[in-house]
């Protein structure tokens, strides 16, 4: 897994603090955009400094050093953070890929998808590769392993399902469990 796209590492933290301190110029400034600030719930004029593909800086402030910045004027432009997609199936009309680009042209750049296709259509190894393919998108692509299946399942293959949870929750794309629908089921039936 390309593990720099999710986890920083201190040389990153350092040449964020680099460009903060002048020591390093921004790959591009977005100069004078209206942005939306997430914190203060407000369109806000301002700067925004980017090294590579993280944001370091919002604010009123132009870096010191511009040394082979690409700036961009956003005078009359707009900027917003991209939205999280929490519970997403991204088989139900269509397959993971083009539903991560088709939601990216309205603005979602990360989607949390639900894995239960890759439990009963494709082996582990098989899924696991795709998952890692799905990382090189351009929007962050994240699963949830499931619990349990849709609908209730004979014995043998609800254990088929639960042998697999550990290798799924171990996965770096896995980062939730989810969809109690079934095991639901059976407790309200049950109860």
């Amino acid at each position: 897994m390309n593990e720099q796209r999710f986890r920083w590492r201190n040389k990153q933290l350092r040449d964020h603090a680099d460009v903060i301190n002048g020591k390093i110029a921004p790959s591009k400034v977005l100069k004078q955009i209206t942005y939306l600030n997430v914190f203060l719930k407000q369109w806000v004029i301002g700067n925004i400094w980017i090294l590579e593909d993280r944001i370091v800086y919002t604010g009123p402030e132009m870096p010191e050093n511009l040394y082979g910045t690409e700036i961009i004027e956003g005078d009359g432009e707009y900027a917003v953070p991209g939205y999280i997609e929490p519970h997403a199936h991204p088989f139900q009309l269509y397959n993971p890929q083009s539903f991560a680009e088709h939601a990216s042209w309205g603005g979602t750049t990360t989607i949390i998808n639900d894995n239960l296709m890759w439990l009963f259509l494709t082996e582990r190894k098989k899924a696991f590769s795709l998952l890692e393919e799905f990382m090189n998108l351009p929007s962050s692509m994240f699963w949830w392993g499931r619990f349990d299946a849709q609908t209730s399942l004979r014995d043998e293959k609800q254990r088929k399902l639960e042998k697999q949870l550990p290798e799924w929750f171990d996965h770096d794309a896995v980062i939730q469990g989810g969809e109690l629908t079934a095991s639901a089921g059976r407790a309200l039936r049950e109860g």
